[in-house]
């Protein structure tokens, strides 16, 4: 930063015209919230100045941001219930489907709790087999993305743990909430009406 009259020193000096030379004026301001009334100064004592306000250009890009972000969640979330809804189908139906073979189990002395771990035991494979693969697919898929996106600033890519971890978790409280139903529909299913009808 340089006082007038230094300016005016080494412009005479160097023998530059005042055409030649390109001025800036930066404003730090204690308060963020006086940025509008401080641009606007600016604006009418140097009319013609291009002006770049750092603060409303952040209060954009965070409004921005926001939109994008709930267009991303509302479209995740659309597509979470549409995949919870296909696996709660997906099992009840099997469920449903093997009720006459599930029958002939207890016929034989199996108990309703054994027939439930084992269903539990089934379904927990599934349910972990998928985790992981969909883990792996899906922080492969958000670094190829990544990369493919991060071409101006530099940034490090980031394993979404914690949202693989909210995903493991819905999967174990549906797991669990299966394993309660089946648990009541075998216990009160009626066995001989089940192997006659087959």
């Amino acid at each position: 930063m340089l006082s007038a009259s230094r300016f005016r020193q080494i412009s005479q000096a160097l023998q530059i015209k005042n055409d030649d030379v390109t001025y800036a004026i930066q404003v730090l301001l204690i308060k963020p919230s006086f940025h509008e009334t401080v641009a606007s100064a600016l604006r009418h004592e140097v009319p013609h100045a291009a002006l770049f306000d750092q603060i409303e250009n952040d209060a954009r890009g965070t409004s921005f941001q926001l939109a994008i972000q709930v267009m991303v969640y509302g479209f995740l979330t659309l597509l979470t219930l549409v995949s919870l809804a296909n696996i709660v189908n997906h099992i009840f139906a099997n469920l449903l489907q093997r009720r006459r073979s599930l029958a002939m189990l207890q016929s034989v002395g199996t108990t309703p709790g054994q027939i439930v771990r084992m269903l539990a035991l089934e379904n927990g494979f599934l349910f972990g087999t998928s985790m992981v693969i969909g883990s792996l697919l899906g922080t492969l898929l958000g670094w190829i993305l990544h990369q493919a996106v991060n071409t101006g600033i530099t940034m490090a890519f980031q394993v979404p743990w914690l949202e693989m971890g909210m995903a493991g978790l819905a999967l174990l409280v549906i797991w669990g909430i299966f394993a309660g139903i089946s648990f009541q529909i075998m216990r009160h299913q009626d066995i001989d009406q089940l192997i006659r009808v087959g």
